[in-house]
This record gives structure tokens, C-alpha cells and sequence, in this order.
């Protein structure tokens, strides 16, 4: 299993940079909360397309933002939706945002 923060691979990222780090990390909250009504009606309607879409946008916005555990979960969810996995796809999108709540709680101290 992933950690919930690559501190070290996100730093190497933005070269070093905590301040734009920082701010990456913000504006990477702001996309998701953004993004999470339309994602939730998504996975509740089983539009898989849709799924694999936000899926995958979760996924390059966490990954650039070191979300390791965060960013696997996205990519097993891109996967399933895009395997047609209509059972597999409300536990992983459950496990994301679990994920992504996680993520938001710890790097919030360890910056």
C-alpha cells in the first residue's frame, strides 16, 4: 500500500520549493472539491465514461501533489471504469475519496 504523502517525491517535483508546493497542494483541494458533486452523481448513475474521466483527473492532480495512496486509488477506479467493472466501481470511488480526505488531513501538518 502507498503512503499518504510523498513528501519527498512531491519537493523533488517543484525542486525543492515548499512555498509552491503549498500552493500546488491548494489548488490541487480547491479542483478536487470542485469536482466531487458531479464525480458522486457519476458513480451513483454508473456513467462509467464519465468515472474514468474524473478518475483520471484525480489521478494528475494527486500524483503531481505527492498523493501516493491517493493516486493509486484513482488509478485502480480509471481502471475498473474503463474495464466496464460496473460492480467494482462504487467501492473504489468510496476508497478515493477516503483516500483523498486522508491526504488532505496529513499534508495540511506536514507542510
Amino acid at each position: 500500500m502507498a503512503e499518504i504523502f510523498d513528501k519527498v517525491g512531491a519537493l523533488d517535483r517543484v525542486a525543492g520549493d515548499v512555498i509552491l508546493l503549498k500552493d500546488l497542494v491548494r489548488l490541487c483541494h480547491e479542483q478536487c472539491d470542485s469536482r466531487l458533486m458531479v464525480f458522486m452523481h457519476d458513480v451513483r448513475h454508473k456513467d462509467l465514461v464519465a468515472v474514468s474521466r474524473h478518475a483520471h483527473l484525480f489521478k494528475g492532480s494527486l500524483g503531481n501533489v505527492g498523493a501516493a495512496e491517493a493516486y493509486e486509488a484513482a488509478l485502480a477506479l480509471e481502471q475498473a471504469a474503463r474495464g466496464n467493472e460496473v460492480e467494482r466501481v462504487e467501492p473504489l470511488a468510496d476508497a478515493l475519496l477516503e483516500a483523498i480526505n486522508r491526504y488532505f488531513a496529513h499534508v495540511a501538518e506536514a507542510l
